[in-house]
């Protein structure tokens, strides 16, 4: 399936920057959602408000509680301008031993992450390492042979069109 960026805002009547306030109204990586605002009344009152300053001045404060220093302009801004990195500037990956002090001050200190829950998890990995890789799928199904019983009895009861029934066997309903 396909979807058209362009006709998906025009059939929901909103514009880029609009449908960016829906995708923070309906909450996202960079601000919660506003409890009582899912995507429905989301959509209804941008559509309604047209931009996101005019909709939150409008919204009942005693209906919904919109913390002060919700960060709508700047979740906007990350998802208009996301900080990207050109491919020809990352150099080829290499697998080596976690820099558990490099992760922990680029997620903690630059990234706001919990330092527990970093450390727990670069531990997690350093436990794993020298494990053996994860299994391909077939090899948790083993494809069984058909034996030739199996095919005359998939074949009677599919002629039979009584699924399980055996010849001569009578339905508990009478049929």
């Amino acid at each position: 399936m396909e979807f058209d960026y362009s006709k998906a805002l025009e059939g929901i009547k909103l514009t880029a920057d609009q449908f960016i306030d829906f995708c923070i109204l309906c909450g996202c990586d960079y601000a919660t959602s506003i409890k009582g605002i899912g995507p429905v009344r989301a959509l209804q009152l941008l559509q309604k408000h047209g931009s996101m300053d005019t909709l939150l001045a409008a919204l009942d404060p005693a209906k919904y509680n919109v913390p002060e220093d919700w960060p709508h302009k700047e979740s906007h801004e990350f998802f208009k301008n996301p900080e990207i990195t050109p491919c020809e500037t990352i150099p080829p990956l290499k697998w080596s031993e976690p820099d558990e002090e490099g992760l922990v001050a680029f997620l903690v200190g630059e990234k706001n992450f919990s330092e527990d829950r970093v450390r727990k998890t670069v531990a997690k990995i350093k436990a794993s390492k020298g494990k053996a890789n994860q299994g391909r799928m077939e090899n948790f199904f083993a494809v069984q042979p058909k034996t030739p019983t199996d095919a005359k009895s998939a074949s009677k009861t599919a002629a039979d069109g009584k699924k399980g029934s055996t010849p001569g066997s009578k339905r508990k309903d009478g049929g």
